[in-house]
């Protein structure tokens, strides 16, 4: 009886092991991979405010002949790294 005790010990032992083994895989796949996930998220407002503006040029709906087009499309982009830098804010603040 007493070697069957001890086989489930090593056994609970070797699954807190494995348990603290995944915790600092995960711990370094966090230091690594969440700085970039992080960098692509914030930059998604920027790169759909320039995507707008492609399309409005691709569709024909912004001709050079439109009245205050630079000021619309420097507003646009404007708007975008504004609400890439404020996401960027509140992300900061989170992961801290």
């Amino acid at each position: 009886m007493p070697n069957s005790s001890r086989s489930t010990e090593q056994g609970t032992d070797q699954g807190t092991d494995r348990g603290t083994e995944q915790n600092t895989v995960l711990q370094a796949v966090r230091r690594t991979q969440l700085p970039a996930l992080l960098a692509c998220l914030v930059s998604l407002p920027w790169v759909a405010s320039l995507f707008v503006l492609y399309m409005l040029e691709s569709r024909g709906l912004w001709q050079p002949q439109t009245a205050f087009r630079a000021v619309a499309s420097v507003a646009l982009l404007a708007i975008g790294m504004a609400g890439s830098f404020l996401l960027h804010s509140i992300l900061a603040r989170r992961v801290k």
